[in-house]
This record gives C-alpha cells, sequence and structure tokens, in this order.
C-alpha cells in the first residue's frame, strides 16, 4: 500500500527543539517515505521546485540525506494540479487534493494557526474528502502510513472485491513504474485455458487502465512462466500473443514472456511476485489468478516490500535459466 503525499516546502525550515530532536523527525520521517511514500511535488517553470531550494538551506547532514532522497526516493512532478501548499489557510482548502494525495504535511506553526491542531495533536481528518493534514515533526506518525504498515502484510479473506485489491495494492506501483516484472510459475497454464479472463489477461487490462498524473506515458511487462504440462512452446507463444494484442496498448508498449521448465521454475520461481521498477515488491500467494473474477476465490495472502534486493538477486537467475524471451 502506498501513500501519495504532499510537503509544504517552508516546512523544512521547522527547528523543533535541540539538533537532534531535529535530525530524528526528519530521518524518521525519510524512512517512511522510502517504505511506503511517494512524494508528489510541484515544480515551477524554471525546472526546479520550491523544495529543492529549501533542501539547500538545510544544514549539511540534513540537506546529504534529503538529496538522496529526492535522487532516488519515488516522486511524482505534478505540474497543474497542485496548488501552492503555502498559500493554503484552512482545512477546506486542501480538500480538492484528495484525488491526488492521501497526506499533506506543513510547517508544525501553520499547522497550528491554519488548521487548529493542538500540541497534543499529531494530525487531523478533513472531513469532507477524508484527507489527513499533519505537522511535519509529526510525520512519521501520520495514520495514512501507520495504516499502510498495518496493510502491507495481511490475509485477503475469500469474496473479497478484486476492484478493492487492486486500487489498494496495485494501482499506484503499476501507474508509477516503467518496468513491471511478474512471476508466477502458473499464468502459462491459466493463459491457456482462460486467454484474457486469465490473471495476466486481467493484470494487463487494469494495468492499461492506471493512471497517475505524471506518472510514465509507458511501461513494458516482464512475466516469468514455466511450460504447463504437455503444452508446446509454439501454443504457449501463441496464448500470450493473443492475449496482448487484446490489450489497447495505450499505456502497455512491450510484454516479455519468459519460460521456465517445470523443474527450474519450481526451484526458482516458487513464490508468486511482482516488481515494480526495482522499488516495491508484492508477494501475492496465489498469484495474480486472484484477478480472474470480480471477487477472490479463497483465502489468499498478501506482502509488501521495499527491500527488493534478495529478489533482484532471484530474477537475475530466473533469467539466466529462462529460454530466450519473447517479445509479444
Amino acid at each position: 500500500m502506498i501513500v501519495r503525499f504532499a510537503l509544504e516546502p517552508e516546512a523544512l525550515k521547522w527547528r523543533g527543539g535541540d539538533r537532534v530532536a531535529t535530525d530524528n523527525f526528519h530521518v524518521s520521517f525519510l524512512e517512511k517515505w522510502h517504505d511506503c511514500g511517494v512524494l508528489i511535488v510541484q515544480r515551477s517553470h524554471d525546472g526546479a521546485s520550491r523544495l529543492d531550494r529549501e533542501i539547500q538551506d538545510l544544514p549539511l547532514k540534513l540537506r546529504k540525506r534529503w538529496t538522496v532522497a529526492m535522487g532516488h526516493f519515488p516522486r511524482v512532478t505534478d505540474l497543474e494540479g497542485l496548488p501552492d501548499l503555502s498559500a493554503v489557510d484552512h482545512a477546506e482548502k486542501v480538500a480538492g487534493f484528495a484525488k491526488r494525495v492521501q497526506l499533506v504535511l506543513f510547517e508544525p506553526t501553520r499547522a497550528f494557526d491554519a488548521f487548529g491542531l493542538t500540541d497534543d495533536e499529531v494530525a487531523i481528518r478533513v472531513e469532507s474528502s477524508g484527507l489527513e493534514v499533519c505537522r511535519f515533526d509529526a510525520g512519521a506518525r501520520a495514520a495514512s502510513f501507520a495504516v499502510a504498515k498495518a496493510r502491507a502484510h495481511r490475509d485477503i479473506p475469500a469474496k473479497e472485491a478484486t476492484d478493492a485489491i487492486w486500487r489498494e495494492y496495485f494501482e499506484i506501483p503499476v501507474a508509477l513504474s516503467k518496468t513491471i516484472v511478474v512471476i508466477d510459475r502458473y499464468s502459462g497454464k491459466a493463459v491457456l485455458e482462460r486467454g484474457e479472463r486469465s490473471g495476466f489477461g486481467q493484470f494487463l487490462k487494469r494495468a492499461e487502465e492506471s493512471v497517475v498524473e505524471g506518472g510514465p506515458a509507458t511501461h513494458e511487462v516482464i512475466i516469468y512462466s514455466e511450460i504447463p504440462g504437455t503444452s508446446t512452446r509454439g501454443d504457449i507463444h501463441a496464448a500470450f500473443r493473443s492475449v496482448v494484442a487484446s490489450t489497447s496498448h495505450k499505456r502497455i508498449q512491450r510484454v516479455t514472456l519468459r519460460l521456465l521448465v517445470p523443474g527450474d521454475a519450481k526451484k526458482w520461481a516458487h513464490d508468486r511476485k511482482t516488481l515494480f521498477d526495482r522499488r516495491w515488491l508484492i508477494s501475492l500467494g496465489s498469484g495474480i489468478r486472484i484477478f480472474e473474477g470480480d471477487r477472490t476465490s479463497g483465502d489468499h495472502d498478501i506482502h509488501c516490500h521495499s527491500e527488493v534486493d534478495t529478489f533482484l538477486e532471484g530474477e537475475s537467475r530466473l533469467r539466466e535459466q529462462s529460454e530466450d524471451p519473447l517479445e509479444c
């Protein structure tokens, strides 16, 4: 689960307590951003953002941390939709942000004066939109981040709506990623049997419809599957080509199929996972077949991760074991 958030640039000027306390709340907030956040930032006409300028005025230690975060942590530039946060002076003025973000962080004094937070409050909810308004010095304690952490690992019961699962876990990572890697050893069998109605067919359809302002224009999807049963490579190649041809190709420009012989698939691809731009990893016990219907057909487990190094090593082994790729 990913939290889209906006940050008032002037919030970085806040110096709360002593230097150690200030460093601590910056570091804690950056950890939350790394683990489950996407910064939505407005860029000015000269190409830089006001946030970039504020970072340059930070003490050296914090400036280095923020520079790394701005270069490597997930962020999206919203050129038109995000108003000047410094001009927002009461809660209802941020209600319109709810389509783009879930959380807005303000300089603490402004959070007290403009939004009515008290000394013992971390944040408030805007009733008309559900948007969370939080003071920056307590940003790591925002409820949005707490909910994301709590729901990052859970059991999905039977008959849960697959649309809701897609929106909560997949929509934002898909929309923000240029490259999506799916490891699902049984996906080939499902494509042969159900074509467009298979989990992979439905995954592609949903991915075509997942759009975030400022996200990449196109995606590449790489799918690993074992060669099912007595089927020939020609059969499975034709089935995947048919499914890919049925998509609109508005956003998915290339699909690459990498086939594994059953022994290698069992050894290296036992778990079914989806990787998004080497940033986020979702492990789904039942694989992408979960999207084959309007509601889940049984119990499933889902786990979301931001540490992906081990997966990258495993994917490298799979690539070495797979046959020549088929580009659809």
